[in-house]
């Protein structure tokens, strides 16, 4: 039998949907279908400015970044071992906005010890969806207002990812089980678990 972590990307793997445009990456693996590579016509001269981030928008230090970011629309989303979500202008690096996570301090115990690890995938409208160490998937506007979170049964390390009606696939630890949720509600359609 295949282990569940691989049963899951051959799941996620599987689908075909959201196409992203040339410049975009909304998700893990850029595709529902993982179409992850895109042609550079002239390396030497990037399409966009090079820049790094390193404090957030009152000069704090921004925590670990584990999770790949996604890209969509000029805007670069990360999530940070702090419990944040951030939105970066593409081309400058600046913020544009912030989310936190319902559990803080994220390094707690309570908390998972870790914030959002989970790499975001980005629906054709720009709001977001992501999972986190303190069990919830959250859906949040394409301006960072939180439009609904579902509380799984484990902390939340997968990148999530939107299918090609919509619904939002993302696995947990611990727990070892795969959720379907509604994109629009964030309603669960069904959740299927593995051997811990």
């Amino acid at each position: 039998m295949l282990p569940p972590l691989i049963i899951l990307v051959l799941f996620c793997g599987s689908s075909s949907g959201l196409e992203a445009a040339s410049s975009d990456w909304p998700q893990f693996g850029r595709t529902p279908s993982f179409q992850s590579f895109k042609n550079v016509s002239n390396p030497a001269h990037p399409p966009h400015a090079e820049w790094t981030w390193s404090k957030d928008a009152v000069g704090a230090a921004v925590d670990r970044l584990v999770a790949s970011p996604a890209v969509f629309n000029g805007t670069v989303y990360l999530g940070s071992d702090s419990g944040h979500l951030y939105a970066l202008d593409q081309r400058t690096g600046d913020l544009k906005w912030t989310f936190e996570q319902h559990c803080m301090p994220s390094h707690s115990e309570k908390c998972g010890g870790n914030g959002i690890r989970s790499s975001p995938a980005v629906f054709e409208d720009g709001s977001v969806v992501f999972g986190s160490y303190d069990t919830n998937v959250y859906k949040v506007s394409a301006d960072g207002a939180l439009q609904w979170y579902f509380k799984a049964g484990g902390s939340i390390y997968c990148p999530a990812t939107i299918d090609q009606d919509g619904s939002v696939l993302i696995g947990t630890s611990g727990e070892n089980c795969l959720y379907s949720l509604d994109g629009a509600t964030g309603s669960l359609n069904w959740r299927s678990c593995g051997d811990a």
